[in-house]
């Protein structure tokens, strides 16, 4: 059971056996006696606190025997900084500048301390005694640069914990990234494989009838019309994965007539939808040319186009319409692809933009939507997605008239 602090009258015996401390040395033992009227003895139990962190400093206090511990932090779980021993001096500091404690001192065993109050302590600076007032210039400059050593080293175990944390982090990064790598690797073989099957299979049925079967012209004609659409379906996915894979960000910037691209487009979409009753919508109020990408800018626009009519043509769409528009404002050229189908689910809008990500569709990679928003990032623009079942989907585009060197 911890023994109560109780103050010893007679500090002189007390004192003397300090004599061989730093701030005590060389001083005769009658000039000892006279400071020892400045101080007092106090006898304290085990795990008894001497002066808390953040304490204002009213007392230097020097052990005299037992032990000590100073430390940060709370009493549960301290950040030692040192064991106290026998002639230790502890406190002087917050005395001397009249600040909040940096530490907490505790006993470890019953220990007696001498202590000095700080009216007491100025006394003893300005009462004469010099020789202690030159042994306390020496203690706190040794205290200076052992507290010095002391946060270096602290310093030095933290950095050394803060770089191998690093590394682990590096290390747990790496293993994620090549787990992410494999994982992606896999999906992609698995729906290159899936998605690559039905065309190859078409390309092989067509080829076998074209080559076995006694057919008539027409015949022949419709179903080689058949085999280049497959062909071409076939081609148009394996340059999705291409352009997916490659990952390339280098733009290709030429001067661009905004026009002619969309003319290209028109052509294209009308191609494809042949035979499907949809009525398209391209206009364009650019009038100077564009420094842009323009395959890239027109993948991006195909690939938009592409899935509004899978989309359409997928829900049954009544009146099928796909609105393509272009204008351009001070700053930028602003696209947008819009369509009158179900929009967009819910439960896949906030990845849209992902790889491999699909609302259903029987055909494509999953990567469209993911090479347009690249084609996007690299012309240095902006994307958004409005989708609705009562107002169909809108893809926004926004460009930057000057693109950055960098890209």
């Amino acid at each position: 059971m911890p023994i109560k602090n109780q103050v010893i009258k007679t500090p002189a015996e007390w004192i003397l056996k300090l004599r061989d401390t730093p701030l005590f040395r060389d001083i005769p033992e009658d000039q000892l006696i006279e400071i020892s009227k400045y101080t007092a003895v106090t006898q304290y139990g085990s795990e008894e606190i001497i002066f808390r962190e953040g304490d204002v400093g009213e007392q230097i206090v020097f052990q005299l025997d037992g032990r000590s511990l100073l430390f940060l932090g709370n009493v549960e779980k301290p950040t030692v900084l040192t064991e106290g021993k026998p002639g230790d001096c502890f406190g002087e500091m917050a005395v001397i500048d009249q600040q909040p404690r940096s530490a907490s001192l505790k006993t470890i065993e019953p220990t007696h301390f001498l202590t000095i109050d700080r009216l007491n302590f100025e006394q003893l600076i300005m009462g004469g005694h010099s020789r202690f007032s030159i042994n306390l210039m020496k203690f706190l400059s040794q205290r200076i640069r052992q507290t010095d050593i002391l946060l270096i080293e602290m310093l030095q175990k933290k950095n050394s914990t803060l770089e191998e944390t690093l590394a682990l982090l590096k290390k747990t990064q790496n293993e994620l990234l090549q787990k992410e790598r494999l994982s992606t690797l896999g999906r992609m073989a698995s729906m290159i494989v899936h998605d690559l099957k039905s065309p190859l299979t078409s390309v092989s049925t067509l080829g076998y009838v074209l080559s076995h079967q006694d057919l008539s012209n027409e015949q022949r004609i419709n179903y080689g019309k058949l085999l280049n659409e497959e062909i071409t379906r076939l081609v148009e996915m394996i340059e999705e994965i291409l352009l997916f894979a490659k990952d390339q960000s280098n733009l290709h910037l030429k001067p661009t007539d905004v026009s002619q691209l969309l003319k290209r487009l028109r052509d294209a979409m009308e191609r494809s939808t042949q035979g499907w009753d949809v009525q398209w919508n391209i206009t364009d109020d650019v009038k100077a040319d564009l420094h842009l990408d323009s395959d890239r800018i027109y993948r991006a626009l195909a690939n938009l186009c592409k899935n509004s009519w899978e989309a359409l043509k997928a829900a049954q769409t009544q009146l099928p319409q796909i609105d393509v528009d272009v204008h351009e404002t001070e700053e930028s050229l602003e696209f947008s692809v819009r369509d009158n189908g179900p929009g967009i689910p819910e439960e896949i809008h906030d990845s849209l933009f992902d790889a491999f990500v699909t609302s259903g569709k029987p055909q494509g990679t999953g990567l469209g939507l993911a090479i347009v928003k690249k084609v996007v990032n690299d012309h240095r623009g902006l994307i958004e997605c409005k989708s609705s079942p009562e107002n169909g989907t809108t893809f926004k585009i926004s460009i930057p008239k000057i693109i950055p060197l960098s890209s």
